[in-house]
């Protein structure tokens, strides 16, 4: 009997319902028991960003010829599980792992000239001897067919780049070698989850609905057309590029095959795919922010908007900035904020911001860190006030990055005071960031408060800040030592401890535009 595993049916995903207990479904239980659960799990956060984003998927098409329901899922906390199911029903046999045609997310005959695969530490991307890895060891030499589930959908989200292994009908490979087109699709962007209270309530808050007619895809839906070669002419300067949400979510940046003896699997073969272009994708991308880029503009000619990445050394509160913009903002964002406006929506309601991603290094061959951070984000911040309440947010966080090359520079005044060089402003404001994470998330958090003010909220925050701002000067003059007060000439004027901290206090005045007296 030939062997099956259907995703629709067998348990694969992990799942963590409300009482905590983690199991494992299928993906029609999820959708069926979303109400009952809390979050999708993964081996990593970036596996489960990849889940939802497939999820989100199915939704897209199963609902793609129904008038903008949102609102009614909403009110009556009900998915369209009937559509879904029809549509699930329609391409079941797509979603078989291991069928012998059209494997799930994979092609069938792919393979090198030598016929060889590799070992699983290419498709686990955390695989290794560190025991902070999630497999090492012989736990990598093979794995259940759920597992690899998983693990192969993150790989067309987040597969690092370099050199892959060269497929035969691929006429991008030379010496046996794919060589490099980039990181996966998902990886190109800094990912932005709004988690609700339940699965359901996070599906939805996800779901931004497209225009009836809108082209698009999933990738399953289309599964013949997968080959070896790519599906699309390699231009660079004309990269295609998806115009619809389940395309771009689907997106297929690598070929693969998994080898498996029937229970469980034991190799893989990972070849490229389609390459990536994440440029001026505002439109159907949902779950990022966006920047514009002038070295985009010049080669496409004219604007162009790339995806705001994030980086592991920064809070997702610090990119606020960029997220709460109008301009380049998630579509996400832009959705609820019309749901609000309509009365769908409650002001009142909390959900968590969440940032996913990946930080590649090494020309992107190698998976450095992992982001995951969350924050209480409180939708009447993107209405408040006529949208005043939104602009005190992103002030805030320009405050803080102000406030915080004031406190560096004055560390380096009083190293410099102290006989140094004015060394460690880097680390002065990294440390200050640090200082302010709790007071700012806590600050947040509070304007849930229906009876708060934006000009409340503003006068708040400088006051938190200035605060903070003065405790953390006074201690870094108390650590500068003897020297530091007497101080010395540098860069053509005296420094010491006491100019240094007068120079400081000036700096947060002029930045927080707040008339204490010096004793506060």
């Amino acid at each position: 009997m030939t062997p099956t595993f259907n995703l629709i049916d067998e348990p694969w995903i992990r799942v963590q319902s409300l009482d905590g207990a983690v199991t494992e479904r299928s993906i029609m239980h999820v959708f069926e028991e979303a109400a009952a659960l809390r979050q999708i799990l993964g081996d990593l956060p970036t596996q489960s960003f990849a889940l939802y984003r497939l999820l989100l998927a199915i939704m897209y098409r199963a609902t793609a010829e129904q008038p903008d329901r949102w609102a009614q899922w909403w009110s009556t906390r009900e998915l369209p599980v009937a559509q879904i199911g029809a549509y699930l029903t329609r391409f079941h046999g797509r979603f078989d792992l291991l069928d012998p045609k059209a494997p799930f997310y994979q092609v069938a005959d792919l393979r090198t000239q030598k016929n060889e695969f590799t070992e699983l530490t290419r498709l686990i991307a955390d695989a290794g001897s560190d025991y902070l890895s999630t497999k090492s060891g012989e736990a990598v030499t093979s794995l259940s067919f759920a597992e690899a589930a998983r693990w192969l959908v993150h790989c067309h989200a987040f597969d690092v780049s370099g050199i892959k292994s060269g497929a035969v009908g691929d006429p991008r490979v030379k010496n046996s070698k794919g060589y490099p087109i980039g990181m996966g699709s998902a990886g190109h962007i800094g990912g932005v989850l709004l988690e609700g209270e339940n699965l359901l309530e996070t599906l939805l808050l996800n779901f931004v609905p497209q225009k009836p007619g809108t082209p698009d895809f999933a990738a399953w839906e289309i599964a013949d057309e997968f080959t070896a070669a790519p599906r699309h002419r390699e231009d660079l300067d004309i990269a295609y590029r998806p115009r619809g949400r389940a395309e771009v979510l689907t997106w297929q940046t690598r070929r693969v095959r998994l080898r498996h003896d029937g229970s469980r699997v034991d190799a893989v073969l990972i070849t490229n795919g389609d390459r990536f272009s994440a440029v001026n994708l505002r439109q159907v991308e949902m779950m990022t922010a966006w920047r514009e880029s002038a070295a985009q503009a010049r080669k496409h000619g004219g604007q162009a908007f790339m995806p705001v990445t994030h980086q592991p050394d920064r809070a997702v509160w610090r990119g606020l900035t960029a997220l709460l913009s109008s301009d380049t903002g998630p579509g996400t964002l832009d959705h609820l904020s019309e749901m609000i406006e309509r009365g769908v929506l409650d002001d009142s309601y909390v959900p968590r911001l969440r940032a996913v991603g990946a930080h590649y290094v090494s020309n992107a061959s190698v998976l450095g860190d992992v982001i995951d951070d969350e924050i209480a984000f409180p939708v009447r911040i993107l209405t408040a006030d006529r949208g005043e309440l939104r602009q005190v947010v992103i002030r805030a966080v320009q405050k803080v990055d102000k406030v915080a090359v004031a406190y560096a520079n004055l560390v380096a005044d009083l190293d410099r005071a102290a006989g140094g060089e004015a060394a460690g402003r880097s680390l002065a404001r990294e440390r200050f960031y640090a200082l302010l994470d709790e007071p700012f998330r806590r600050w947040v958090d509070g304007l849930r408060d229906s009876q708060k003010s934006a000009a409340r909220a503003d006068l708040d925050w400088s006051e938190t800040l200035w605060r903070a701002a003065i405790a953390a000067g006074s201690e870094a003059c108390e650590v500068a030592g003897p020297a530091a007060w007497v101080g010395r000439v540098a860069g053509g004027r005296h420094v010491d401890t006491g100019s240094a901290e007068l120079w400081f206090r000036r700096e947060l005045h002029k930045i927080l535009q707040l008339d204490y007296q010096e004793s506060a």
